[in-house]
């Protein structure tokens, strides 16, 4: 696929730096002279994540490798405290509820 050279232009400074970084770490892939494997120990990454780079690089070139998808990346993440309470709830239970009963399959 053909990338518009207004793709490349529209990005910013951050986003350019993003993608290159990310070509460095990929490119021996590309020209095989490494595997994906070893891309995932030198730099530890995970596979999928090396899949995705070089999935959106081959789709979109440069540009691909641009995006942010953890836009929320660096944040604390939990749940509400309502999911909390009931878990910590049904935790100190004895005897335990059956996986059943949480499920609330009565029949």
């Amino acid at each position: 696929m053909a990338l518009a050279p207004s793709s490349l232009l529209s990005l910013s400074e951050a986003q350019h730096s993003r993608a290159q970084q990310r070509f460095t770490i990929i490119r021996p892939v590309l020209e095989l002279e490494i595997t994906r494997t070893d891309v995932v120990s030198t730099h530890q990454l995970s596979l999928r994540t090396v899949r995705r780079w070089m999935k959106s690089y081959q789709e979109r070139v440069l540009a691909g490798l641009a995006d942010s998808r953890c836009a929320d990346k660096g944040t604390a993440r939990s749940l509400p405290q309502t999911a909390i309470h009931l878990t910590e709830g049904l935790t100190l239970q004895t005897p335990p509820p059956s996986a059943e009963s949480i499920q609330g399959n009565h029949s």
